[in-house]
């Protein structure tokens, strides 16, 4: 063969290539098949573990909630509030999905992507940038922690009311006992090793409601002896608490982000429509009756309100305590991953484990303080609802959904973005509002 000769296959050979990799470079990108996930859990696993997350405290809390709406608004808003948090949550993963596809990167995080969003946003947004990270990830941990007070405060109360008729102590005491068993469970340090607990606990969950839902029903009051609407003082309560049970958003994005089958979590019949579905259909149910059984007598939980003497309520306060206490775990999972994930795992190279471990211990010790200093179910969930997720769940995925259409896809004078306007409204006015009537509640609690 000439030189020439060679000269011409090699260009040929050459070209070829870059030809090859300029299609490669210029081919759409795929998130979900890029994804590198040690421990995926596949669809049935999700759809349990969003139903468990999704029903925790919430669903016995959400009595007391809608006696401060009455049965005929409450539900109407319980409604309303389901259905508008699942469009938030579509409008979020789908958002991030985008974001994924035109940076080319695999998966993203919430703060990630409320970061990444500012930065491709409107020119007045992108300062705004660099604190995105820390501000999310502020209002996630603060509820994650949240929710693992309310879980240590409602597994304590209830082991008190179960073991009054024999003897009776502080509860306090019993948030101690808890701290190892608990610490225990948060040692479990992936998604799949956690689903048998998981399953197991939403067996006992749906036991007990079914069990619940027969006592509610049975010697049922009229409903004209209950109030059909509450006053207008007692809603921003209302709106904390039923956020509080219907807005696990950290949990959405962890559940997304480690699925085998991500594509199918935002589809029509997909995990997330048919689990919000559920959840909606259950709360309004035993909101409606469990206020309607009980009246303005109602506790922070409708576990407090059965009869203490009657064997079916010592099994299951006793069997939901052990559900929520297997669930511990999965709700501080998401705290783990922001404080140590996104932030500490850095500094500890040469020691991971034990630096995780620490992080754990950590975030136990804080729930367990928390919930010695103010042990009272309905403070924290309608605290933490109201001030974290009315910003996280409503108005930062309308603000992303924004920043990912500018500047091309706003429509004819934006009129786009007046949906996402109208979240952002709303999701700051009731953050102002619960948190205020929770800080009310809270400092009535502390001084009296």
């Amino acid at each position: 063969m000439s030189t020439s000769s060679a000269n011409s296959n090699s260009n040929t050979n050459t070209n070829q290539t870059n030809l090859q990799c300029s299609k490669e470079t210029s081919a759409p990108y795929d998130p979900y098949l890029h994804r590198d996930v040690k421990h995926p859990t596949s669809h049935i696993v999700t759809q349990i573990l969003l139903v468990k997350g999704l029903i925790g405290t919430g669903v016995f809390a959400i009595p007391h909630a809608f006696k401060q709406a009455g049965y005929i608004v409450a539900p109407i808003f319980a409604a309303l509030i389901g259905i508008t948090m699942t469009y938030c949550f579509h409008i979020l993963v789908q958002s991030m999905y985008i974001m994924c596809k035109r940076h080319r990167i695999s998966v993203l995080t919430y703060p990630m992507a409320f970061q990444l969003a500012l930065k491709d946003g409107p020119p007045y947004l992108r300062c705004f940038a660099p604190y995105a990270v820390g501000f999310v990830n502020g209002f996630l941990l603060i509820n994650q922690i949240g929710i693992g007070c309310v879980y240590v405060v409602f597994v304590s109360t209830n082991l008190k009311t179960f073991t009054d008729s024999w003897y009776t102590i502080r509860v306090e005491y019993y948030i101690l006992m808890l701290f190892v068993p608990l610490f225990a469970v948060m040692l479990i340090r992936n998604l799949n090793a956690l689903a048998p607990f998981t399953i197991f606990a939403t067996v006992i969950c749906c036991t007990a409601i079914i069990m619940i839902l027969v006592e509610l029903f049975t010697n049922m009051p009229q409903f004209r002896d209950r109030n059909a609407a509450g006053t207008i003082l007692e809603f921003p309560l209302f709106f904390g608490t039923t956020l509080f049970a219907l807005v696990p958003i950290g949990l959405i994005i962890t559940l997304e982000n480690n699925m085998k089958t991500p594509q199918s979590y935002v589809s029509r019949f997909g995990v997330l429509n048919c689990g919000m579905t559920i959840v909606t259909v259950i709360y309004i149910i035993f909101g409606v009756f469990g206020y309607v059984k009980y009246g303005d007598q109602i506790e922070d939980s409708i576990t407090l309100n059965l009869d203490p003497n009657n064997i079916q309520t010592k099994i299951i306060q006793m069997g939901y305590s052990v559900s929520i206490g297997l669930s511990y775990a999965l709700q501080c999972y998401v705290a783990v991953e922001i404080i140590w994930g996104n932030h500490l795992s850095q500094y500890f190279t040469k020691y991971p484990m034990l630096g995780e471990y620490a992080v754990r211990l950590a975030i136990v010790l804080i729930t367990f303080v928390l919930a010695v200093a103010i042990p009272k179910i309905g403070m924290y969930i309608s605290l933490f609802g109201g001030f974290c997720l009315s910003m996280v769940g409503l108005a930062i995925p309308a603000l992303i959904q924004i920043c990912v259409r500018y500047p091309f896809d706003l429509g004819p004078y934006n009129y786009k973005i007046i949906p996402n306007v109208i979240l952002i409204i709303i999701g700051i006015c009731v953050c102002i509002t619960s948190t205020t009537a929770g800080m009310i509640d809270i400092v009535k609690f502390l001084s009296g």
